[in-house]
């Protein structure tokens, strides 16, 4: 009967090495899950440390852009200004080789 079972020798080996695989495997996953936490609180920690720079560097990011549009709008006022002292100063040119070619006239008559 049962105390007259015959154990076979390979199926314990086997049934042993099958024991001592899972206990490895779960090892393994208790040492993946330790180096996971370990992780999750070093990126945590870098988070934390990061979180406030981020916040500065967006004001900073939003100063500038302000900065940017002051500096854009002036550059067109003076691209604007430009244009008119251009169109002022040719005009003058203009009224400079006038003036000349009358006195060239009123000297040569």
């Amino acid at each position: 009967s049962s105390s007259e079972r015959v154990v076979d020798p390979k199926r314990i080996k086997r049934i042993l090495a099958n024991r001592q695989s899972a206990q490895r495997s779960r090892v393994r996953k208790l040492k993946y899950i330790s180096e996971l936490e370990r992780s999750v609180s070093s990126l945590q920690a870098e988070v934390s440390v990061l979180s406030p720079r981020v916040a500065f560097m967006d004001h900073q990011r939003l100063l500038l852009t302000a900065d940017n549009s002051v500096l854009k709008q002036r550059i067109a006022a003076l691209a604007h200004d430009k244009i008119f002292k251009d169109a002022h100063q040719e005009a003058l040119k203009n009224e400079i080789d006038e003036l000349r070619k009358k006195m060239y006239y009123q000297q040569n008559v």
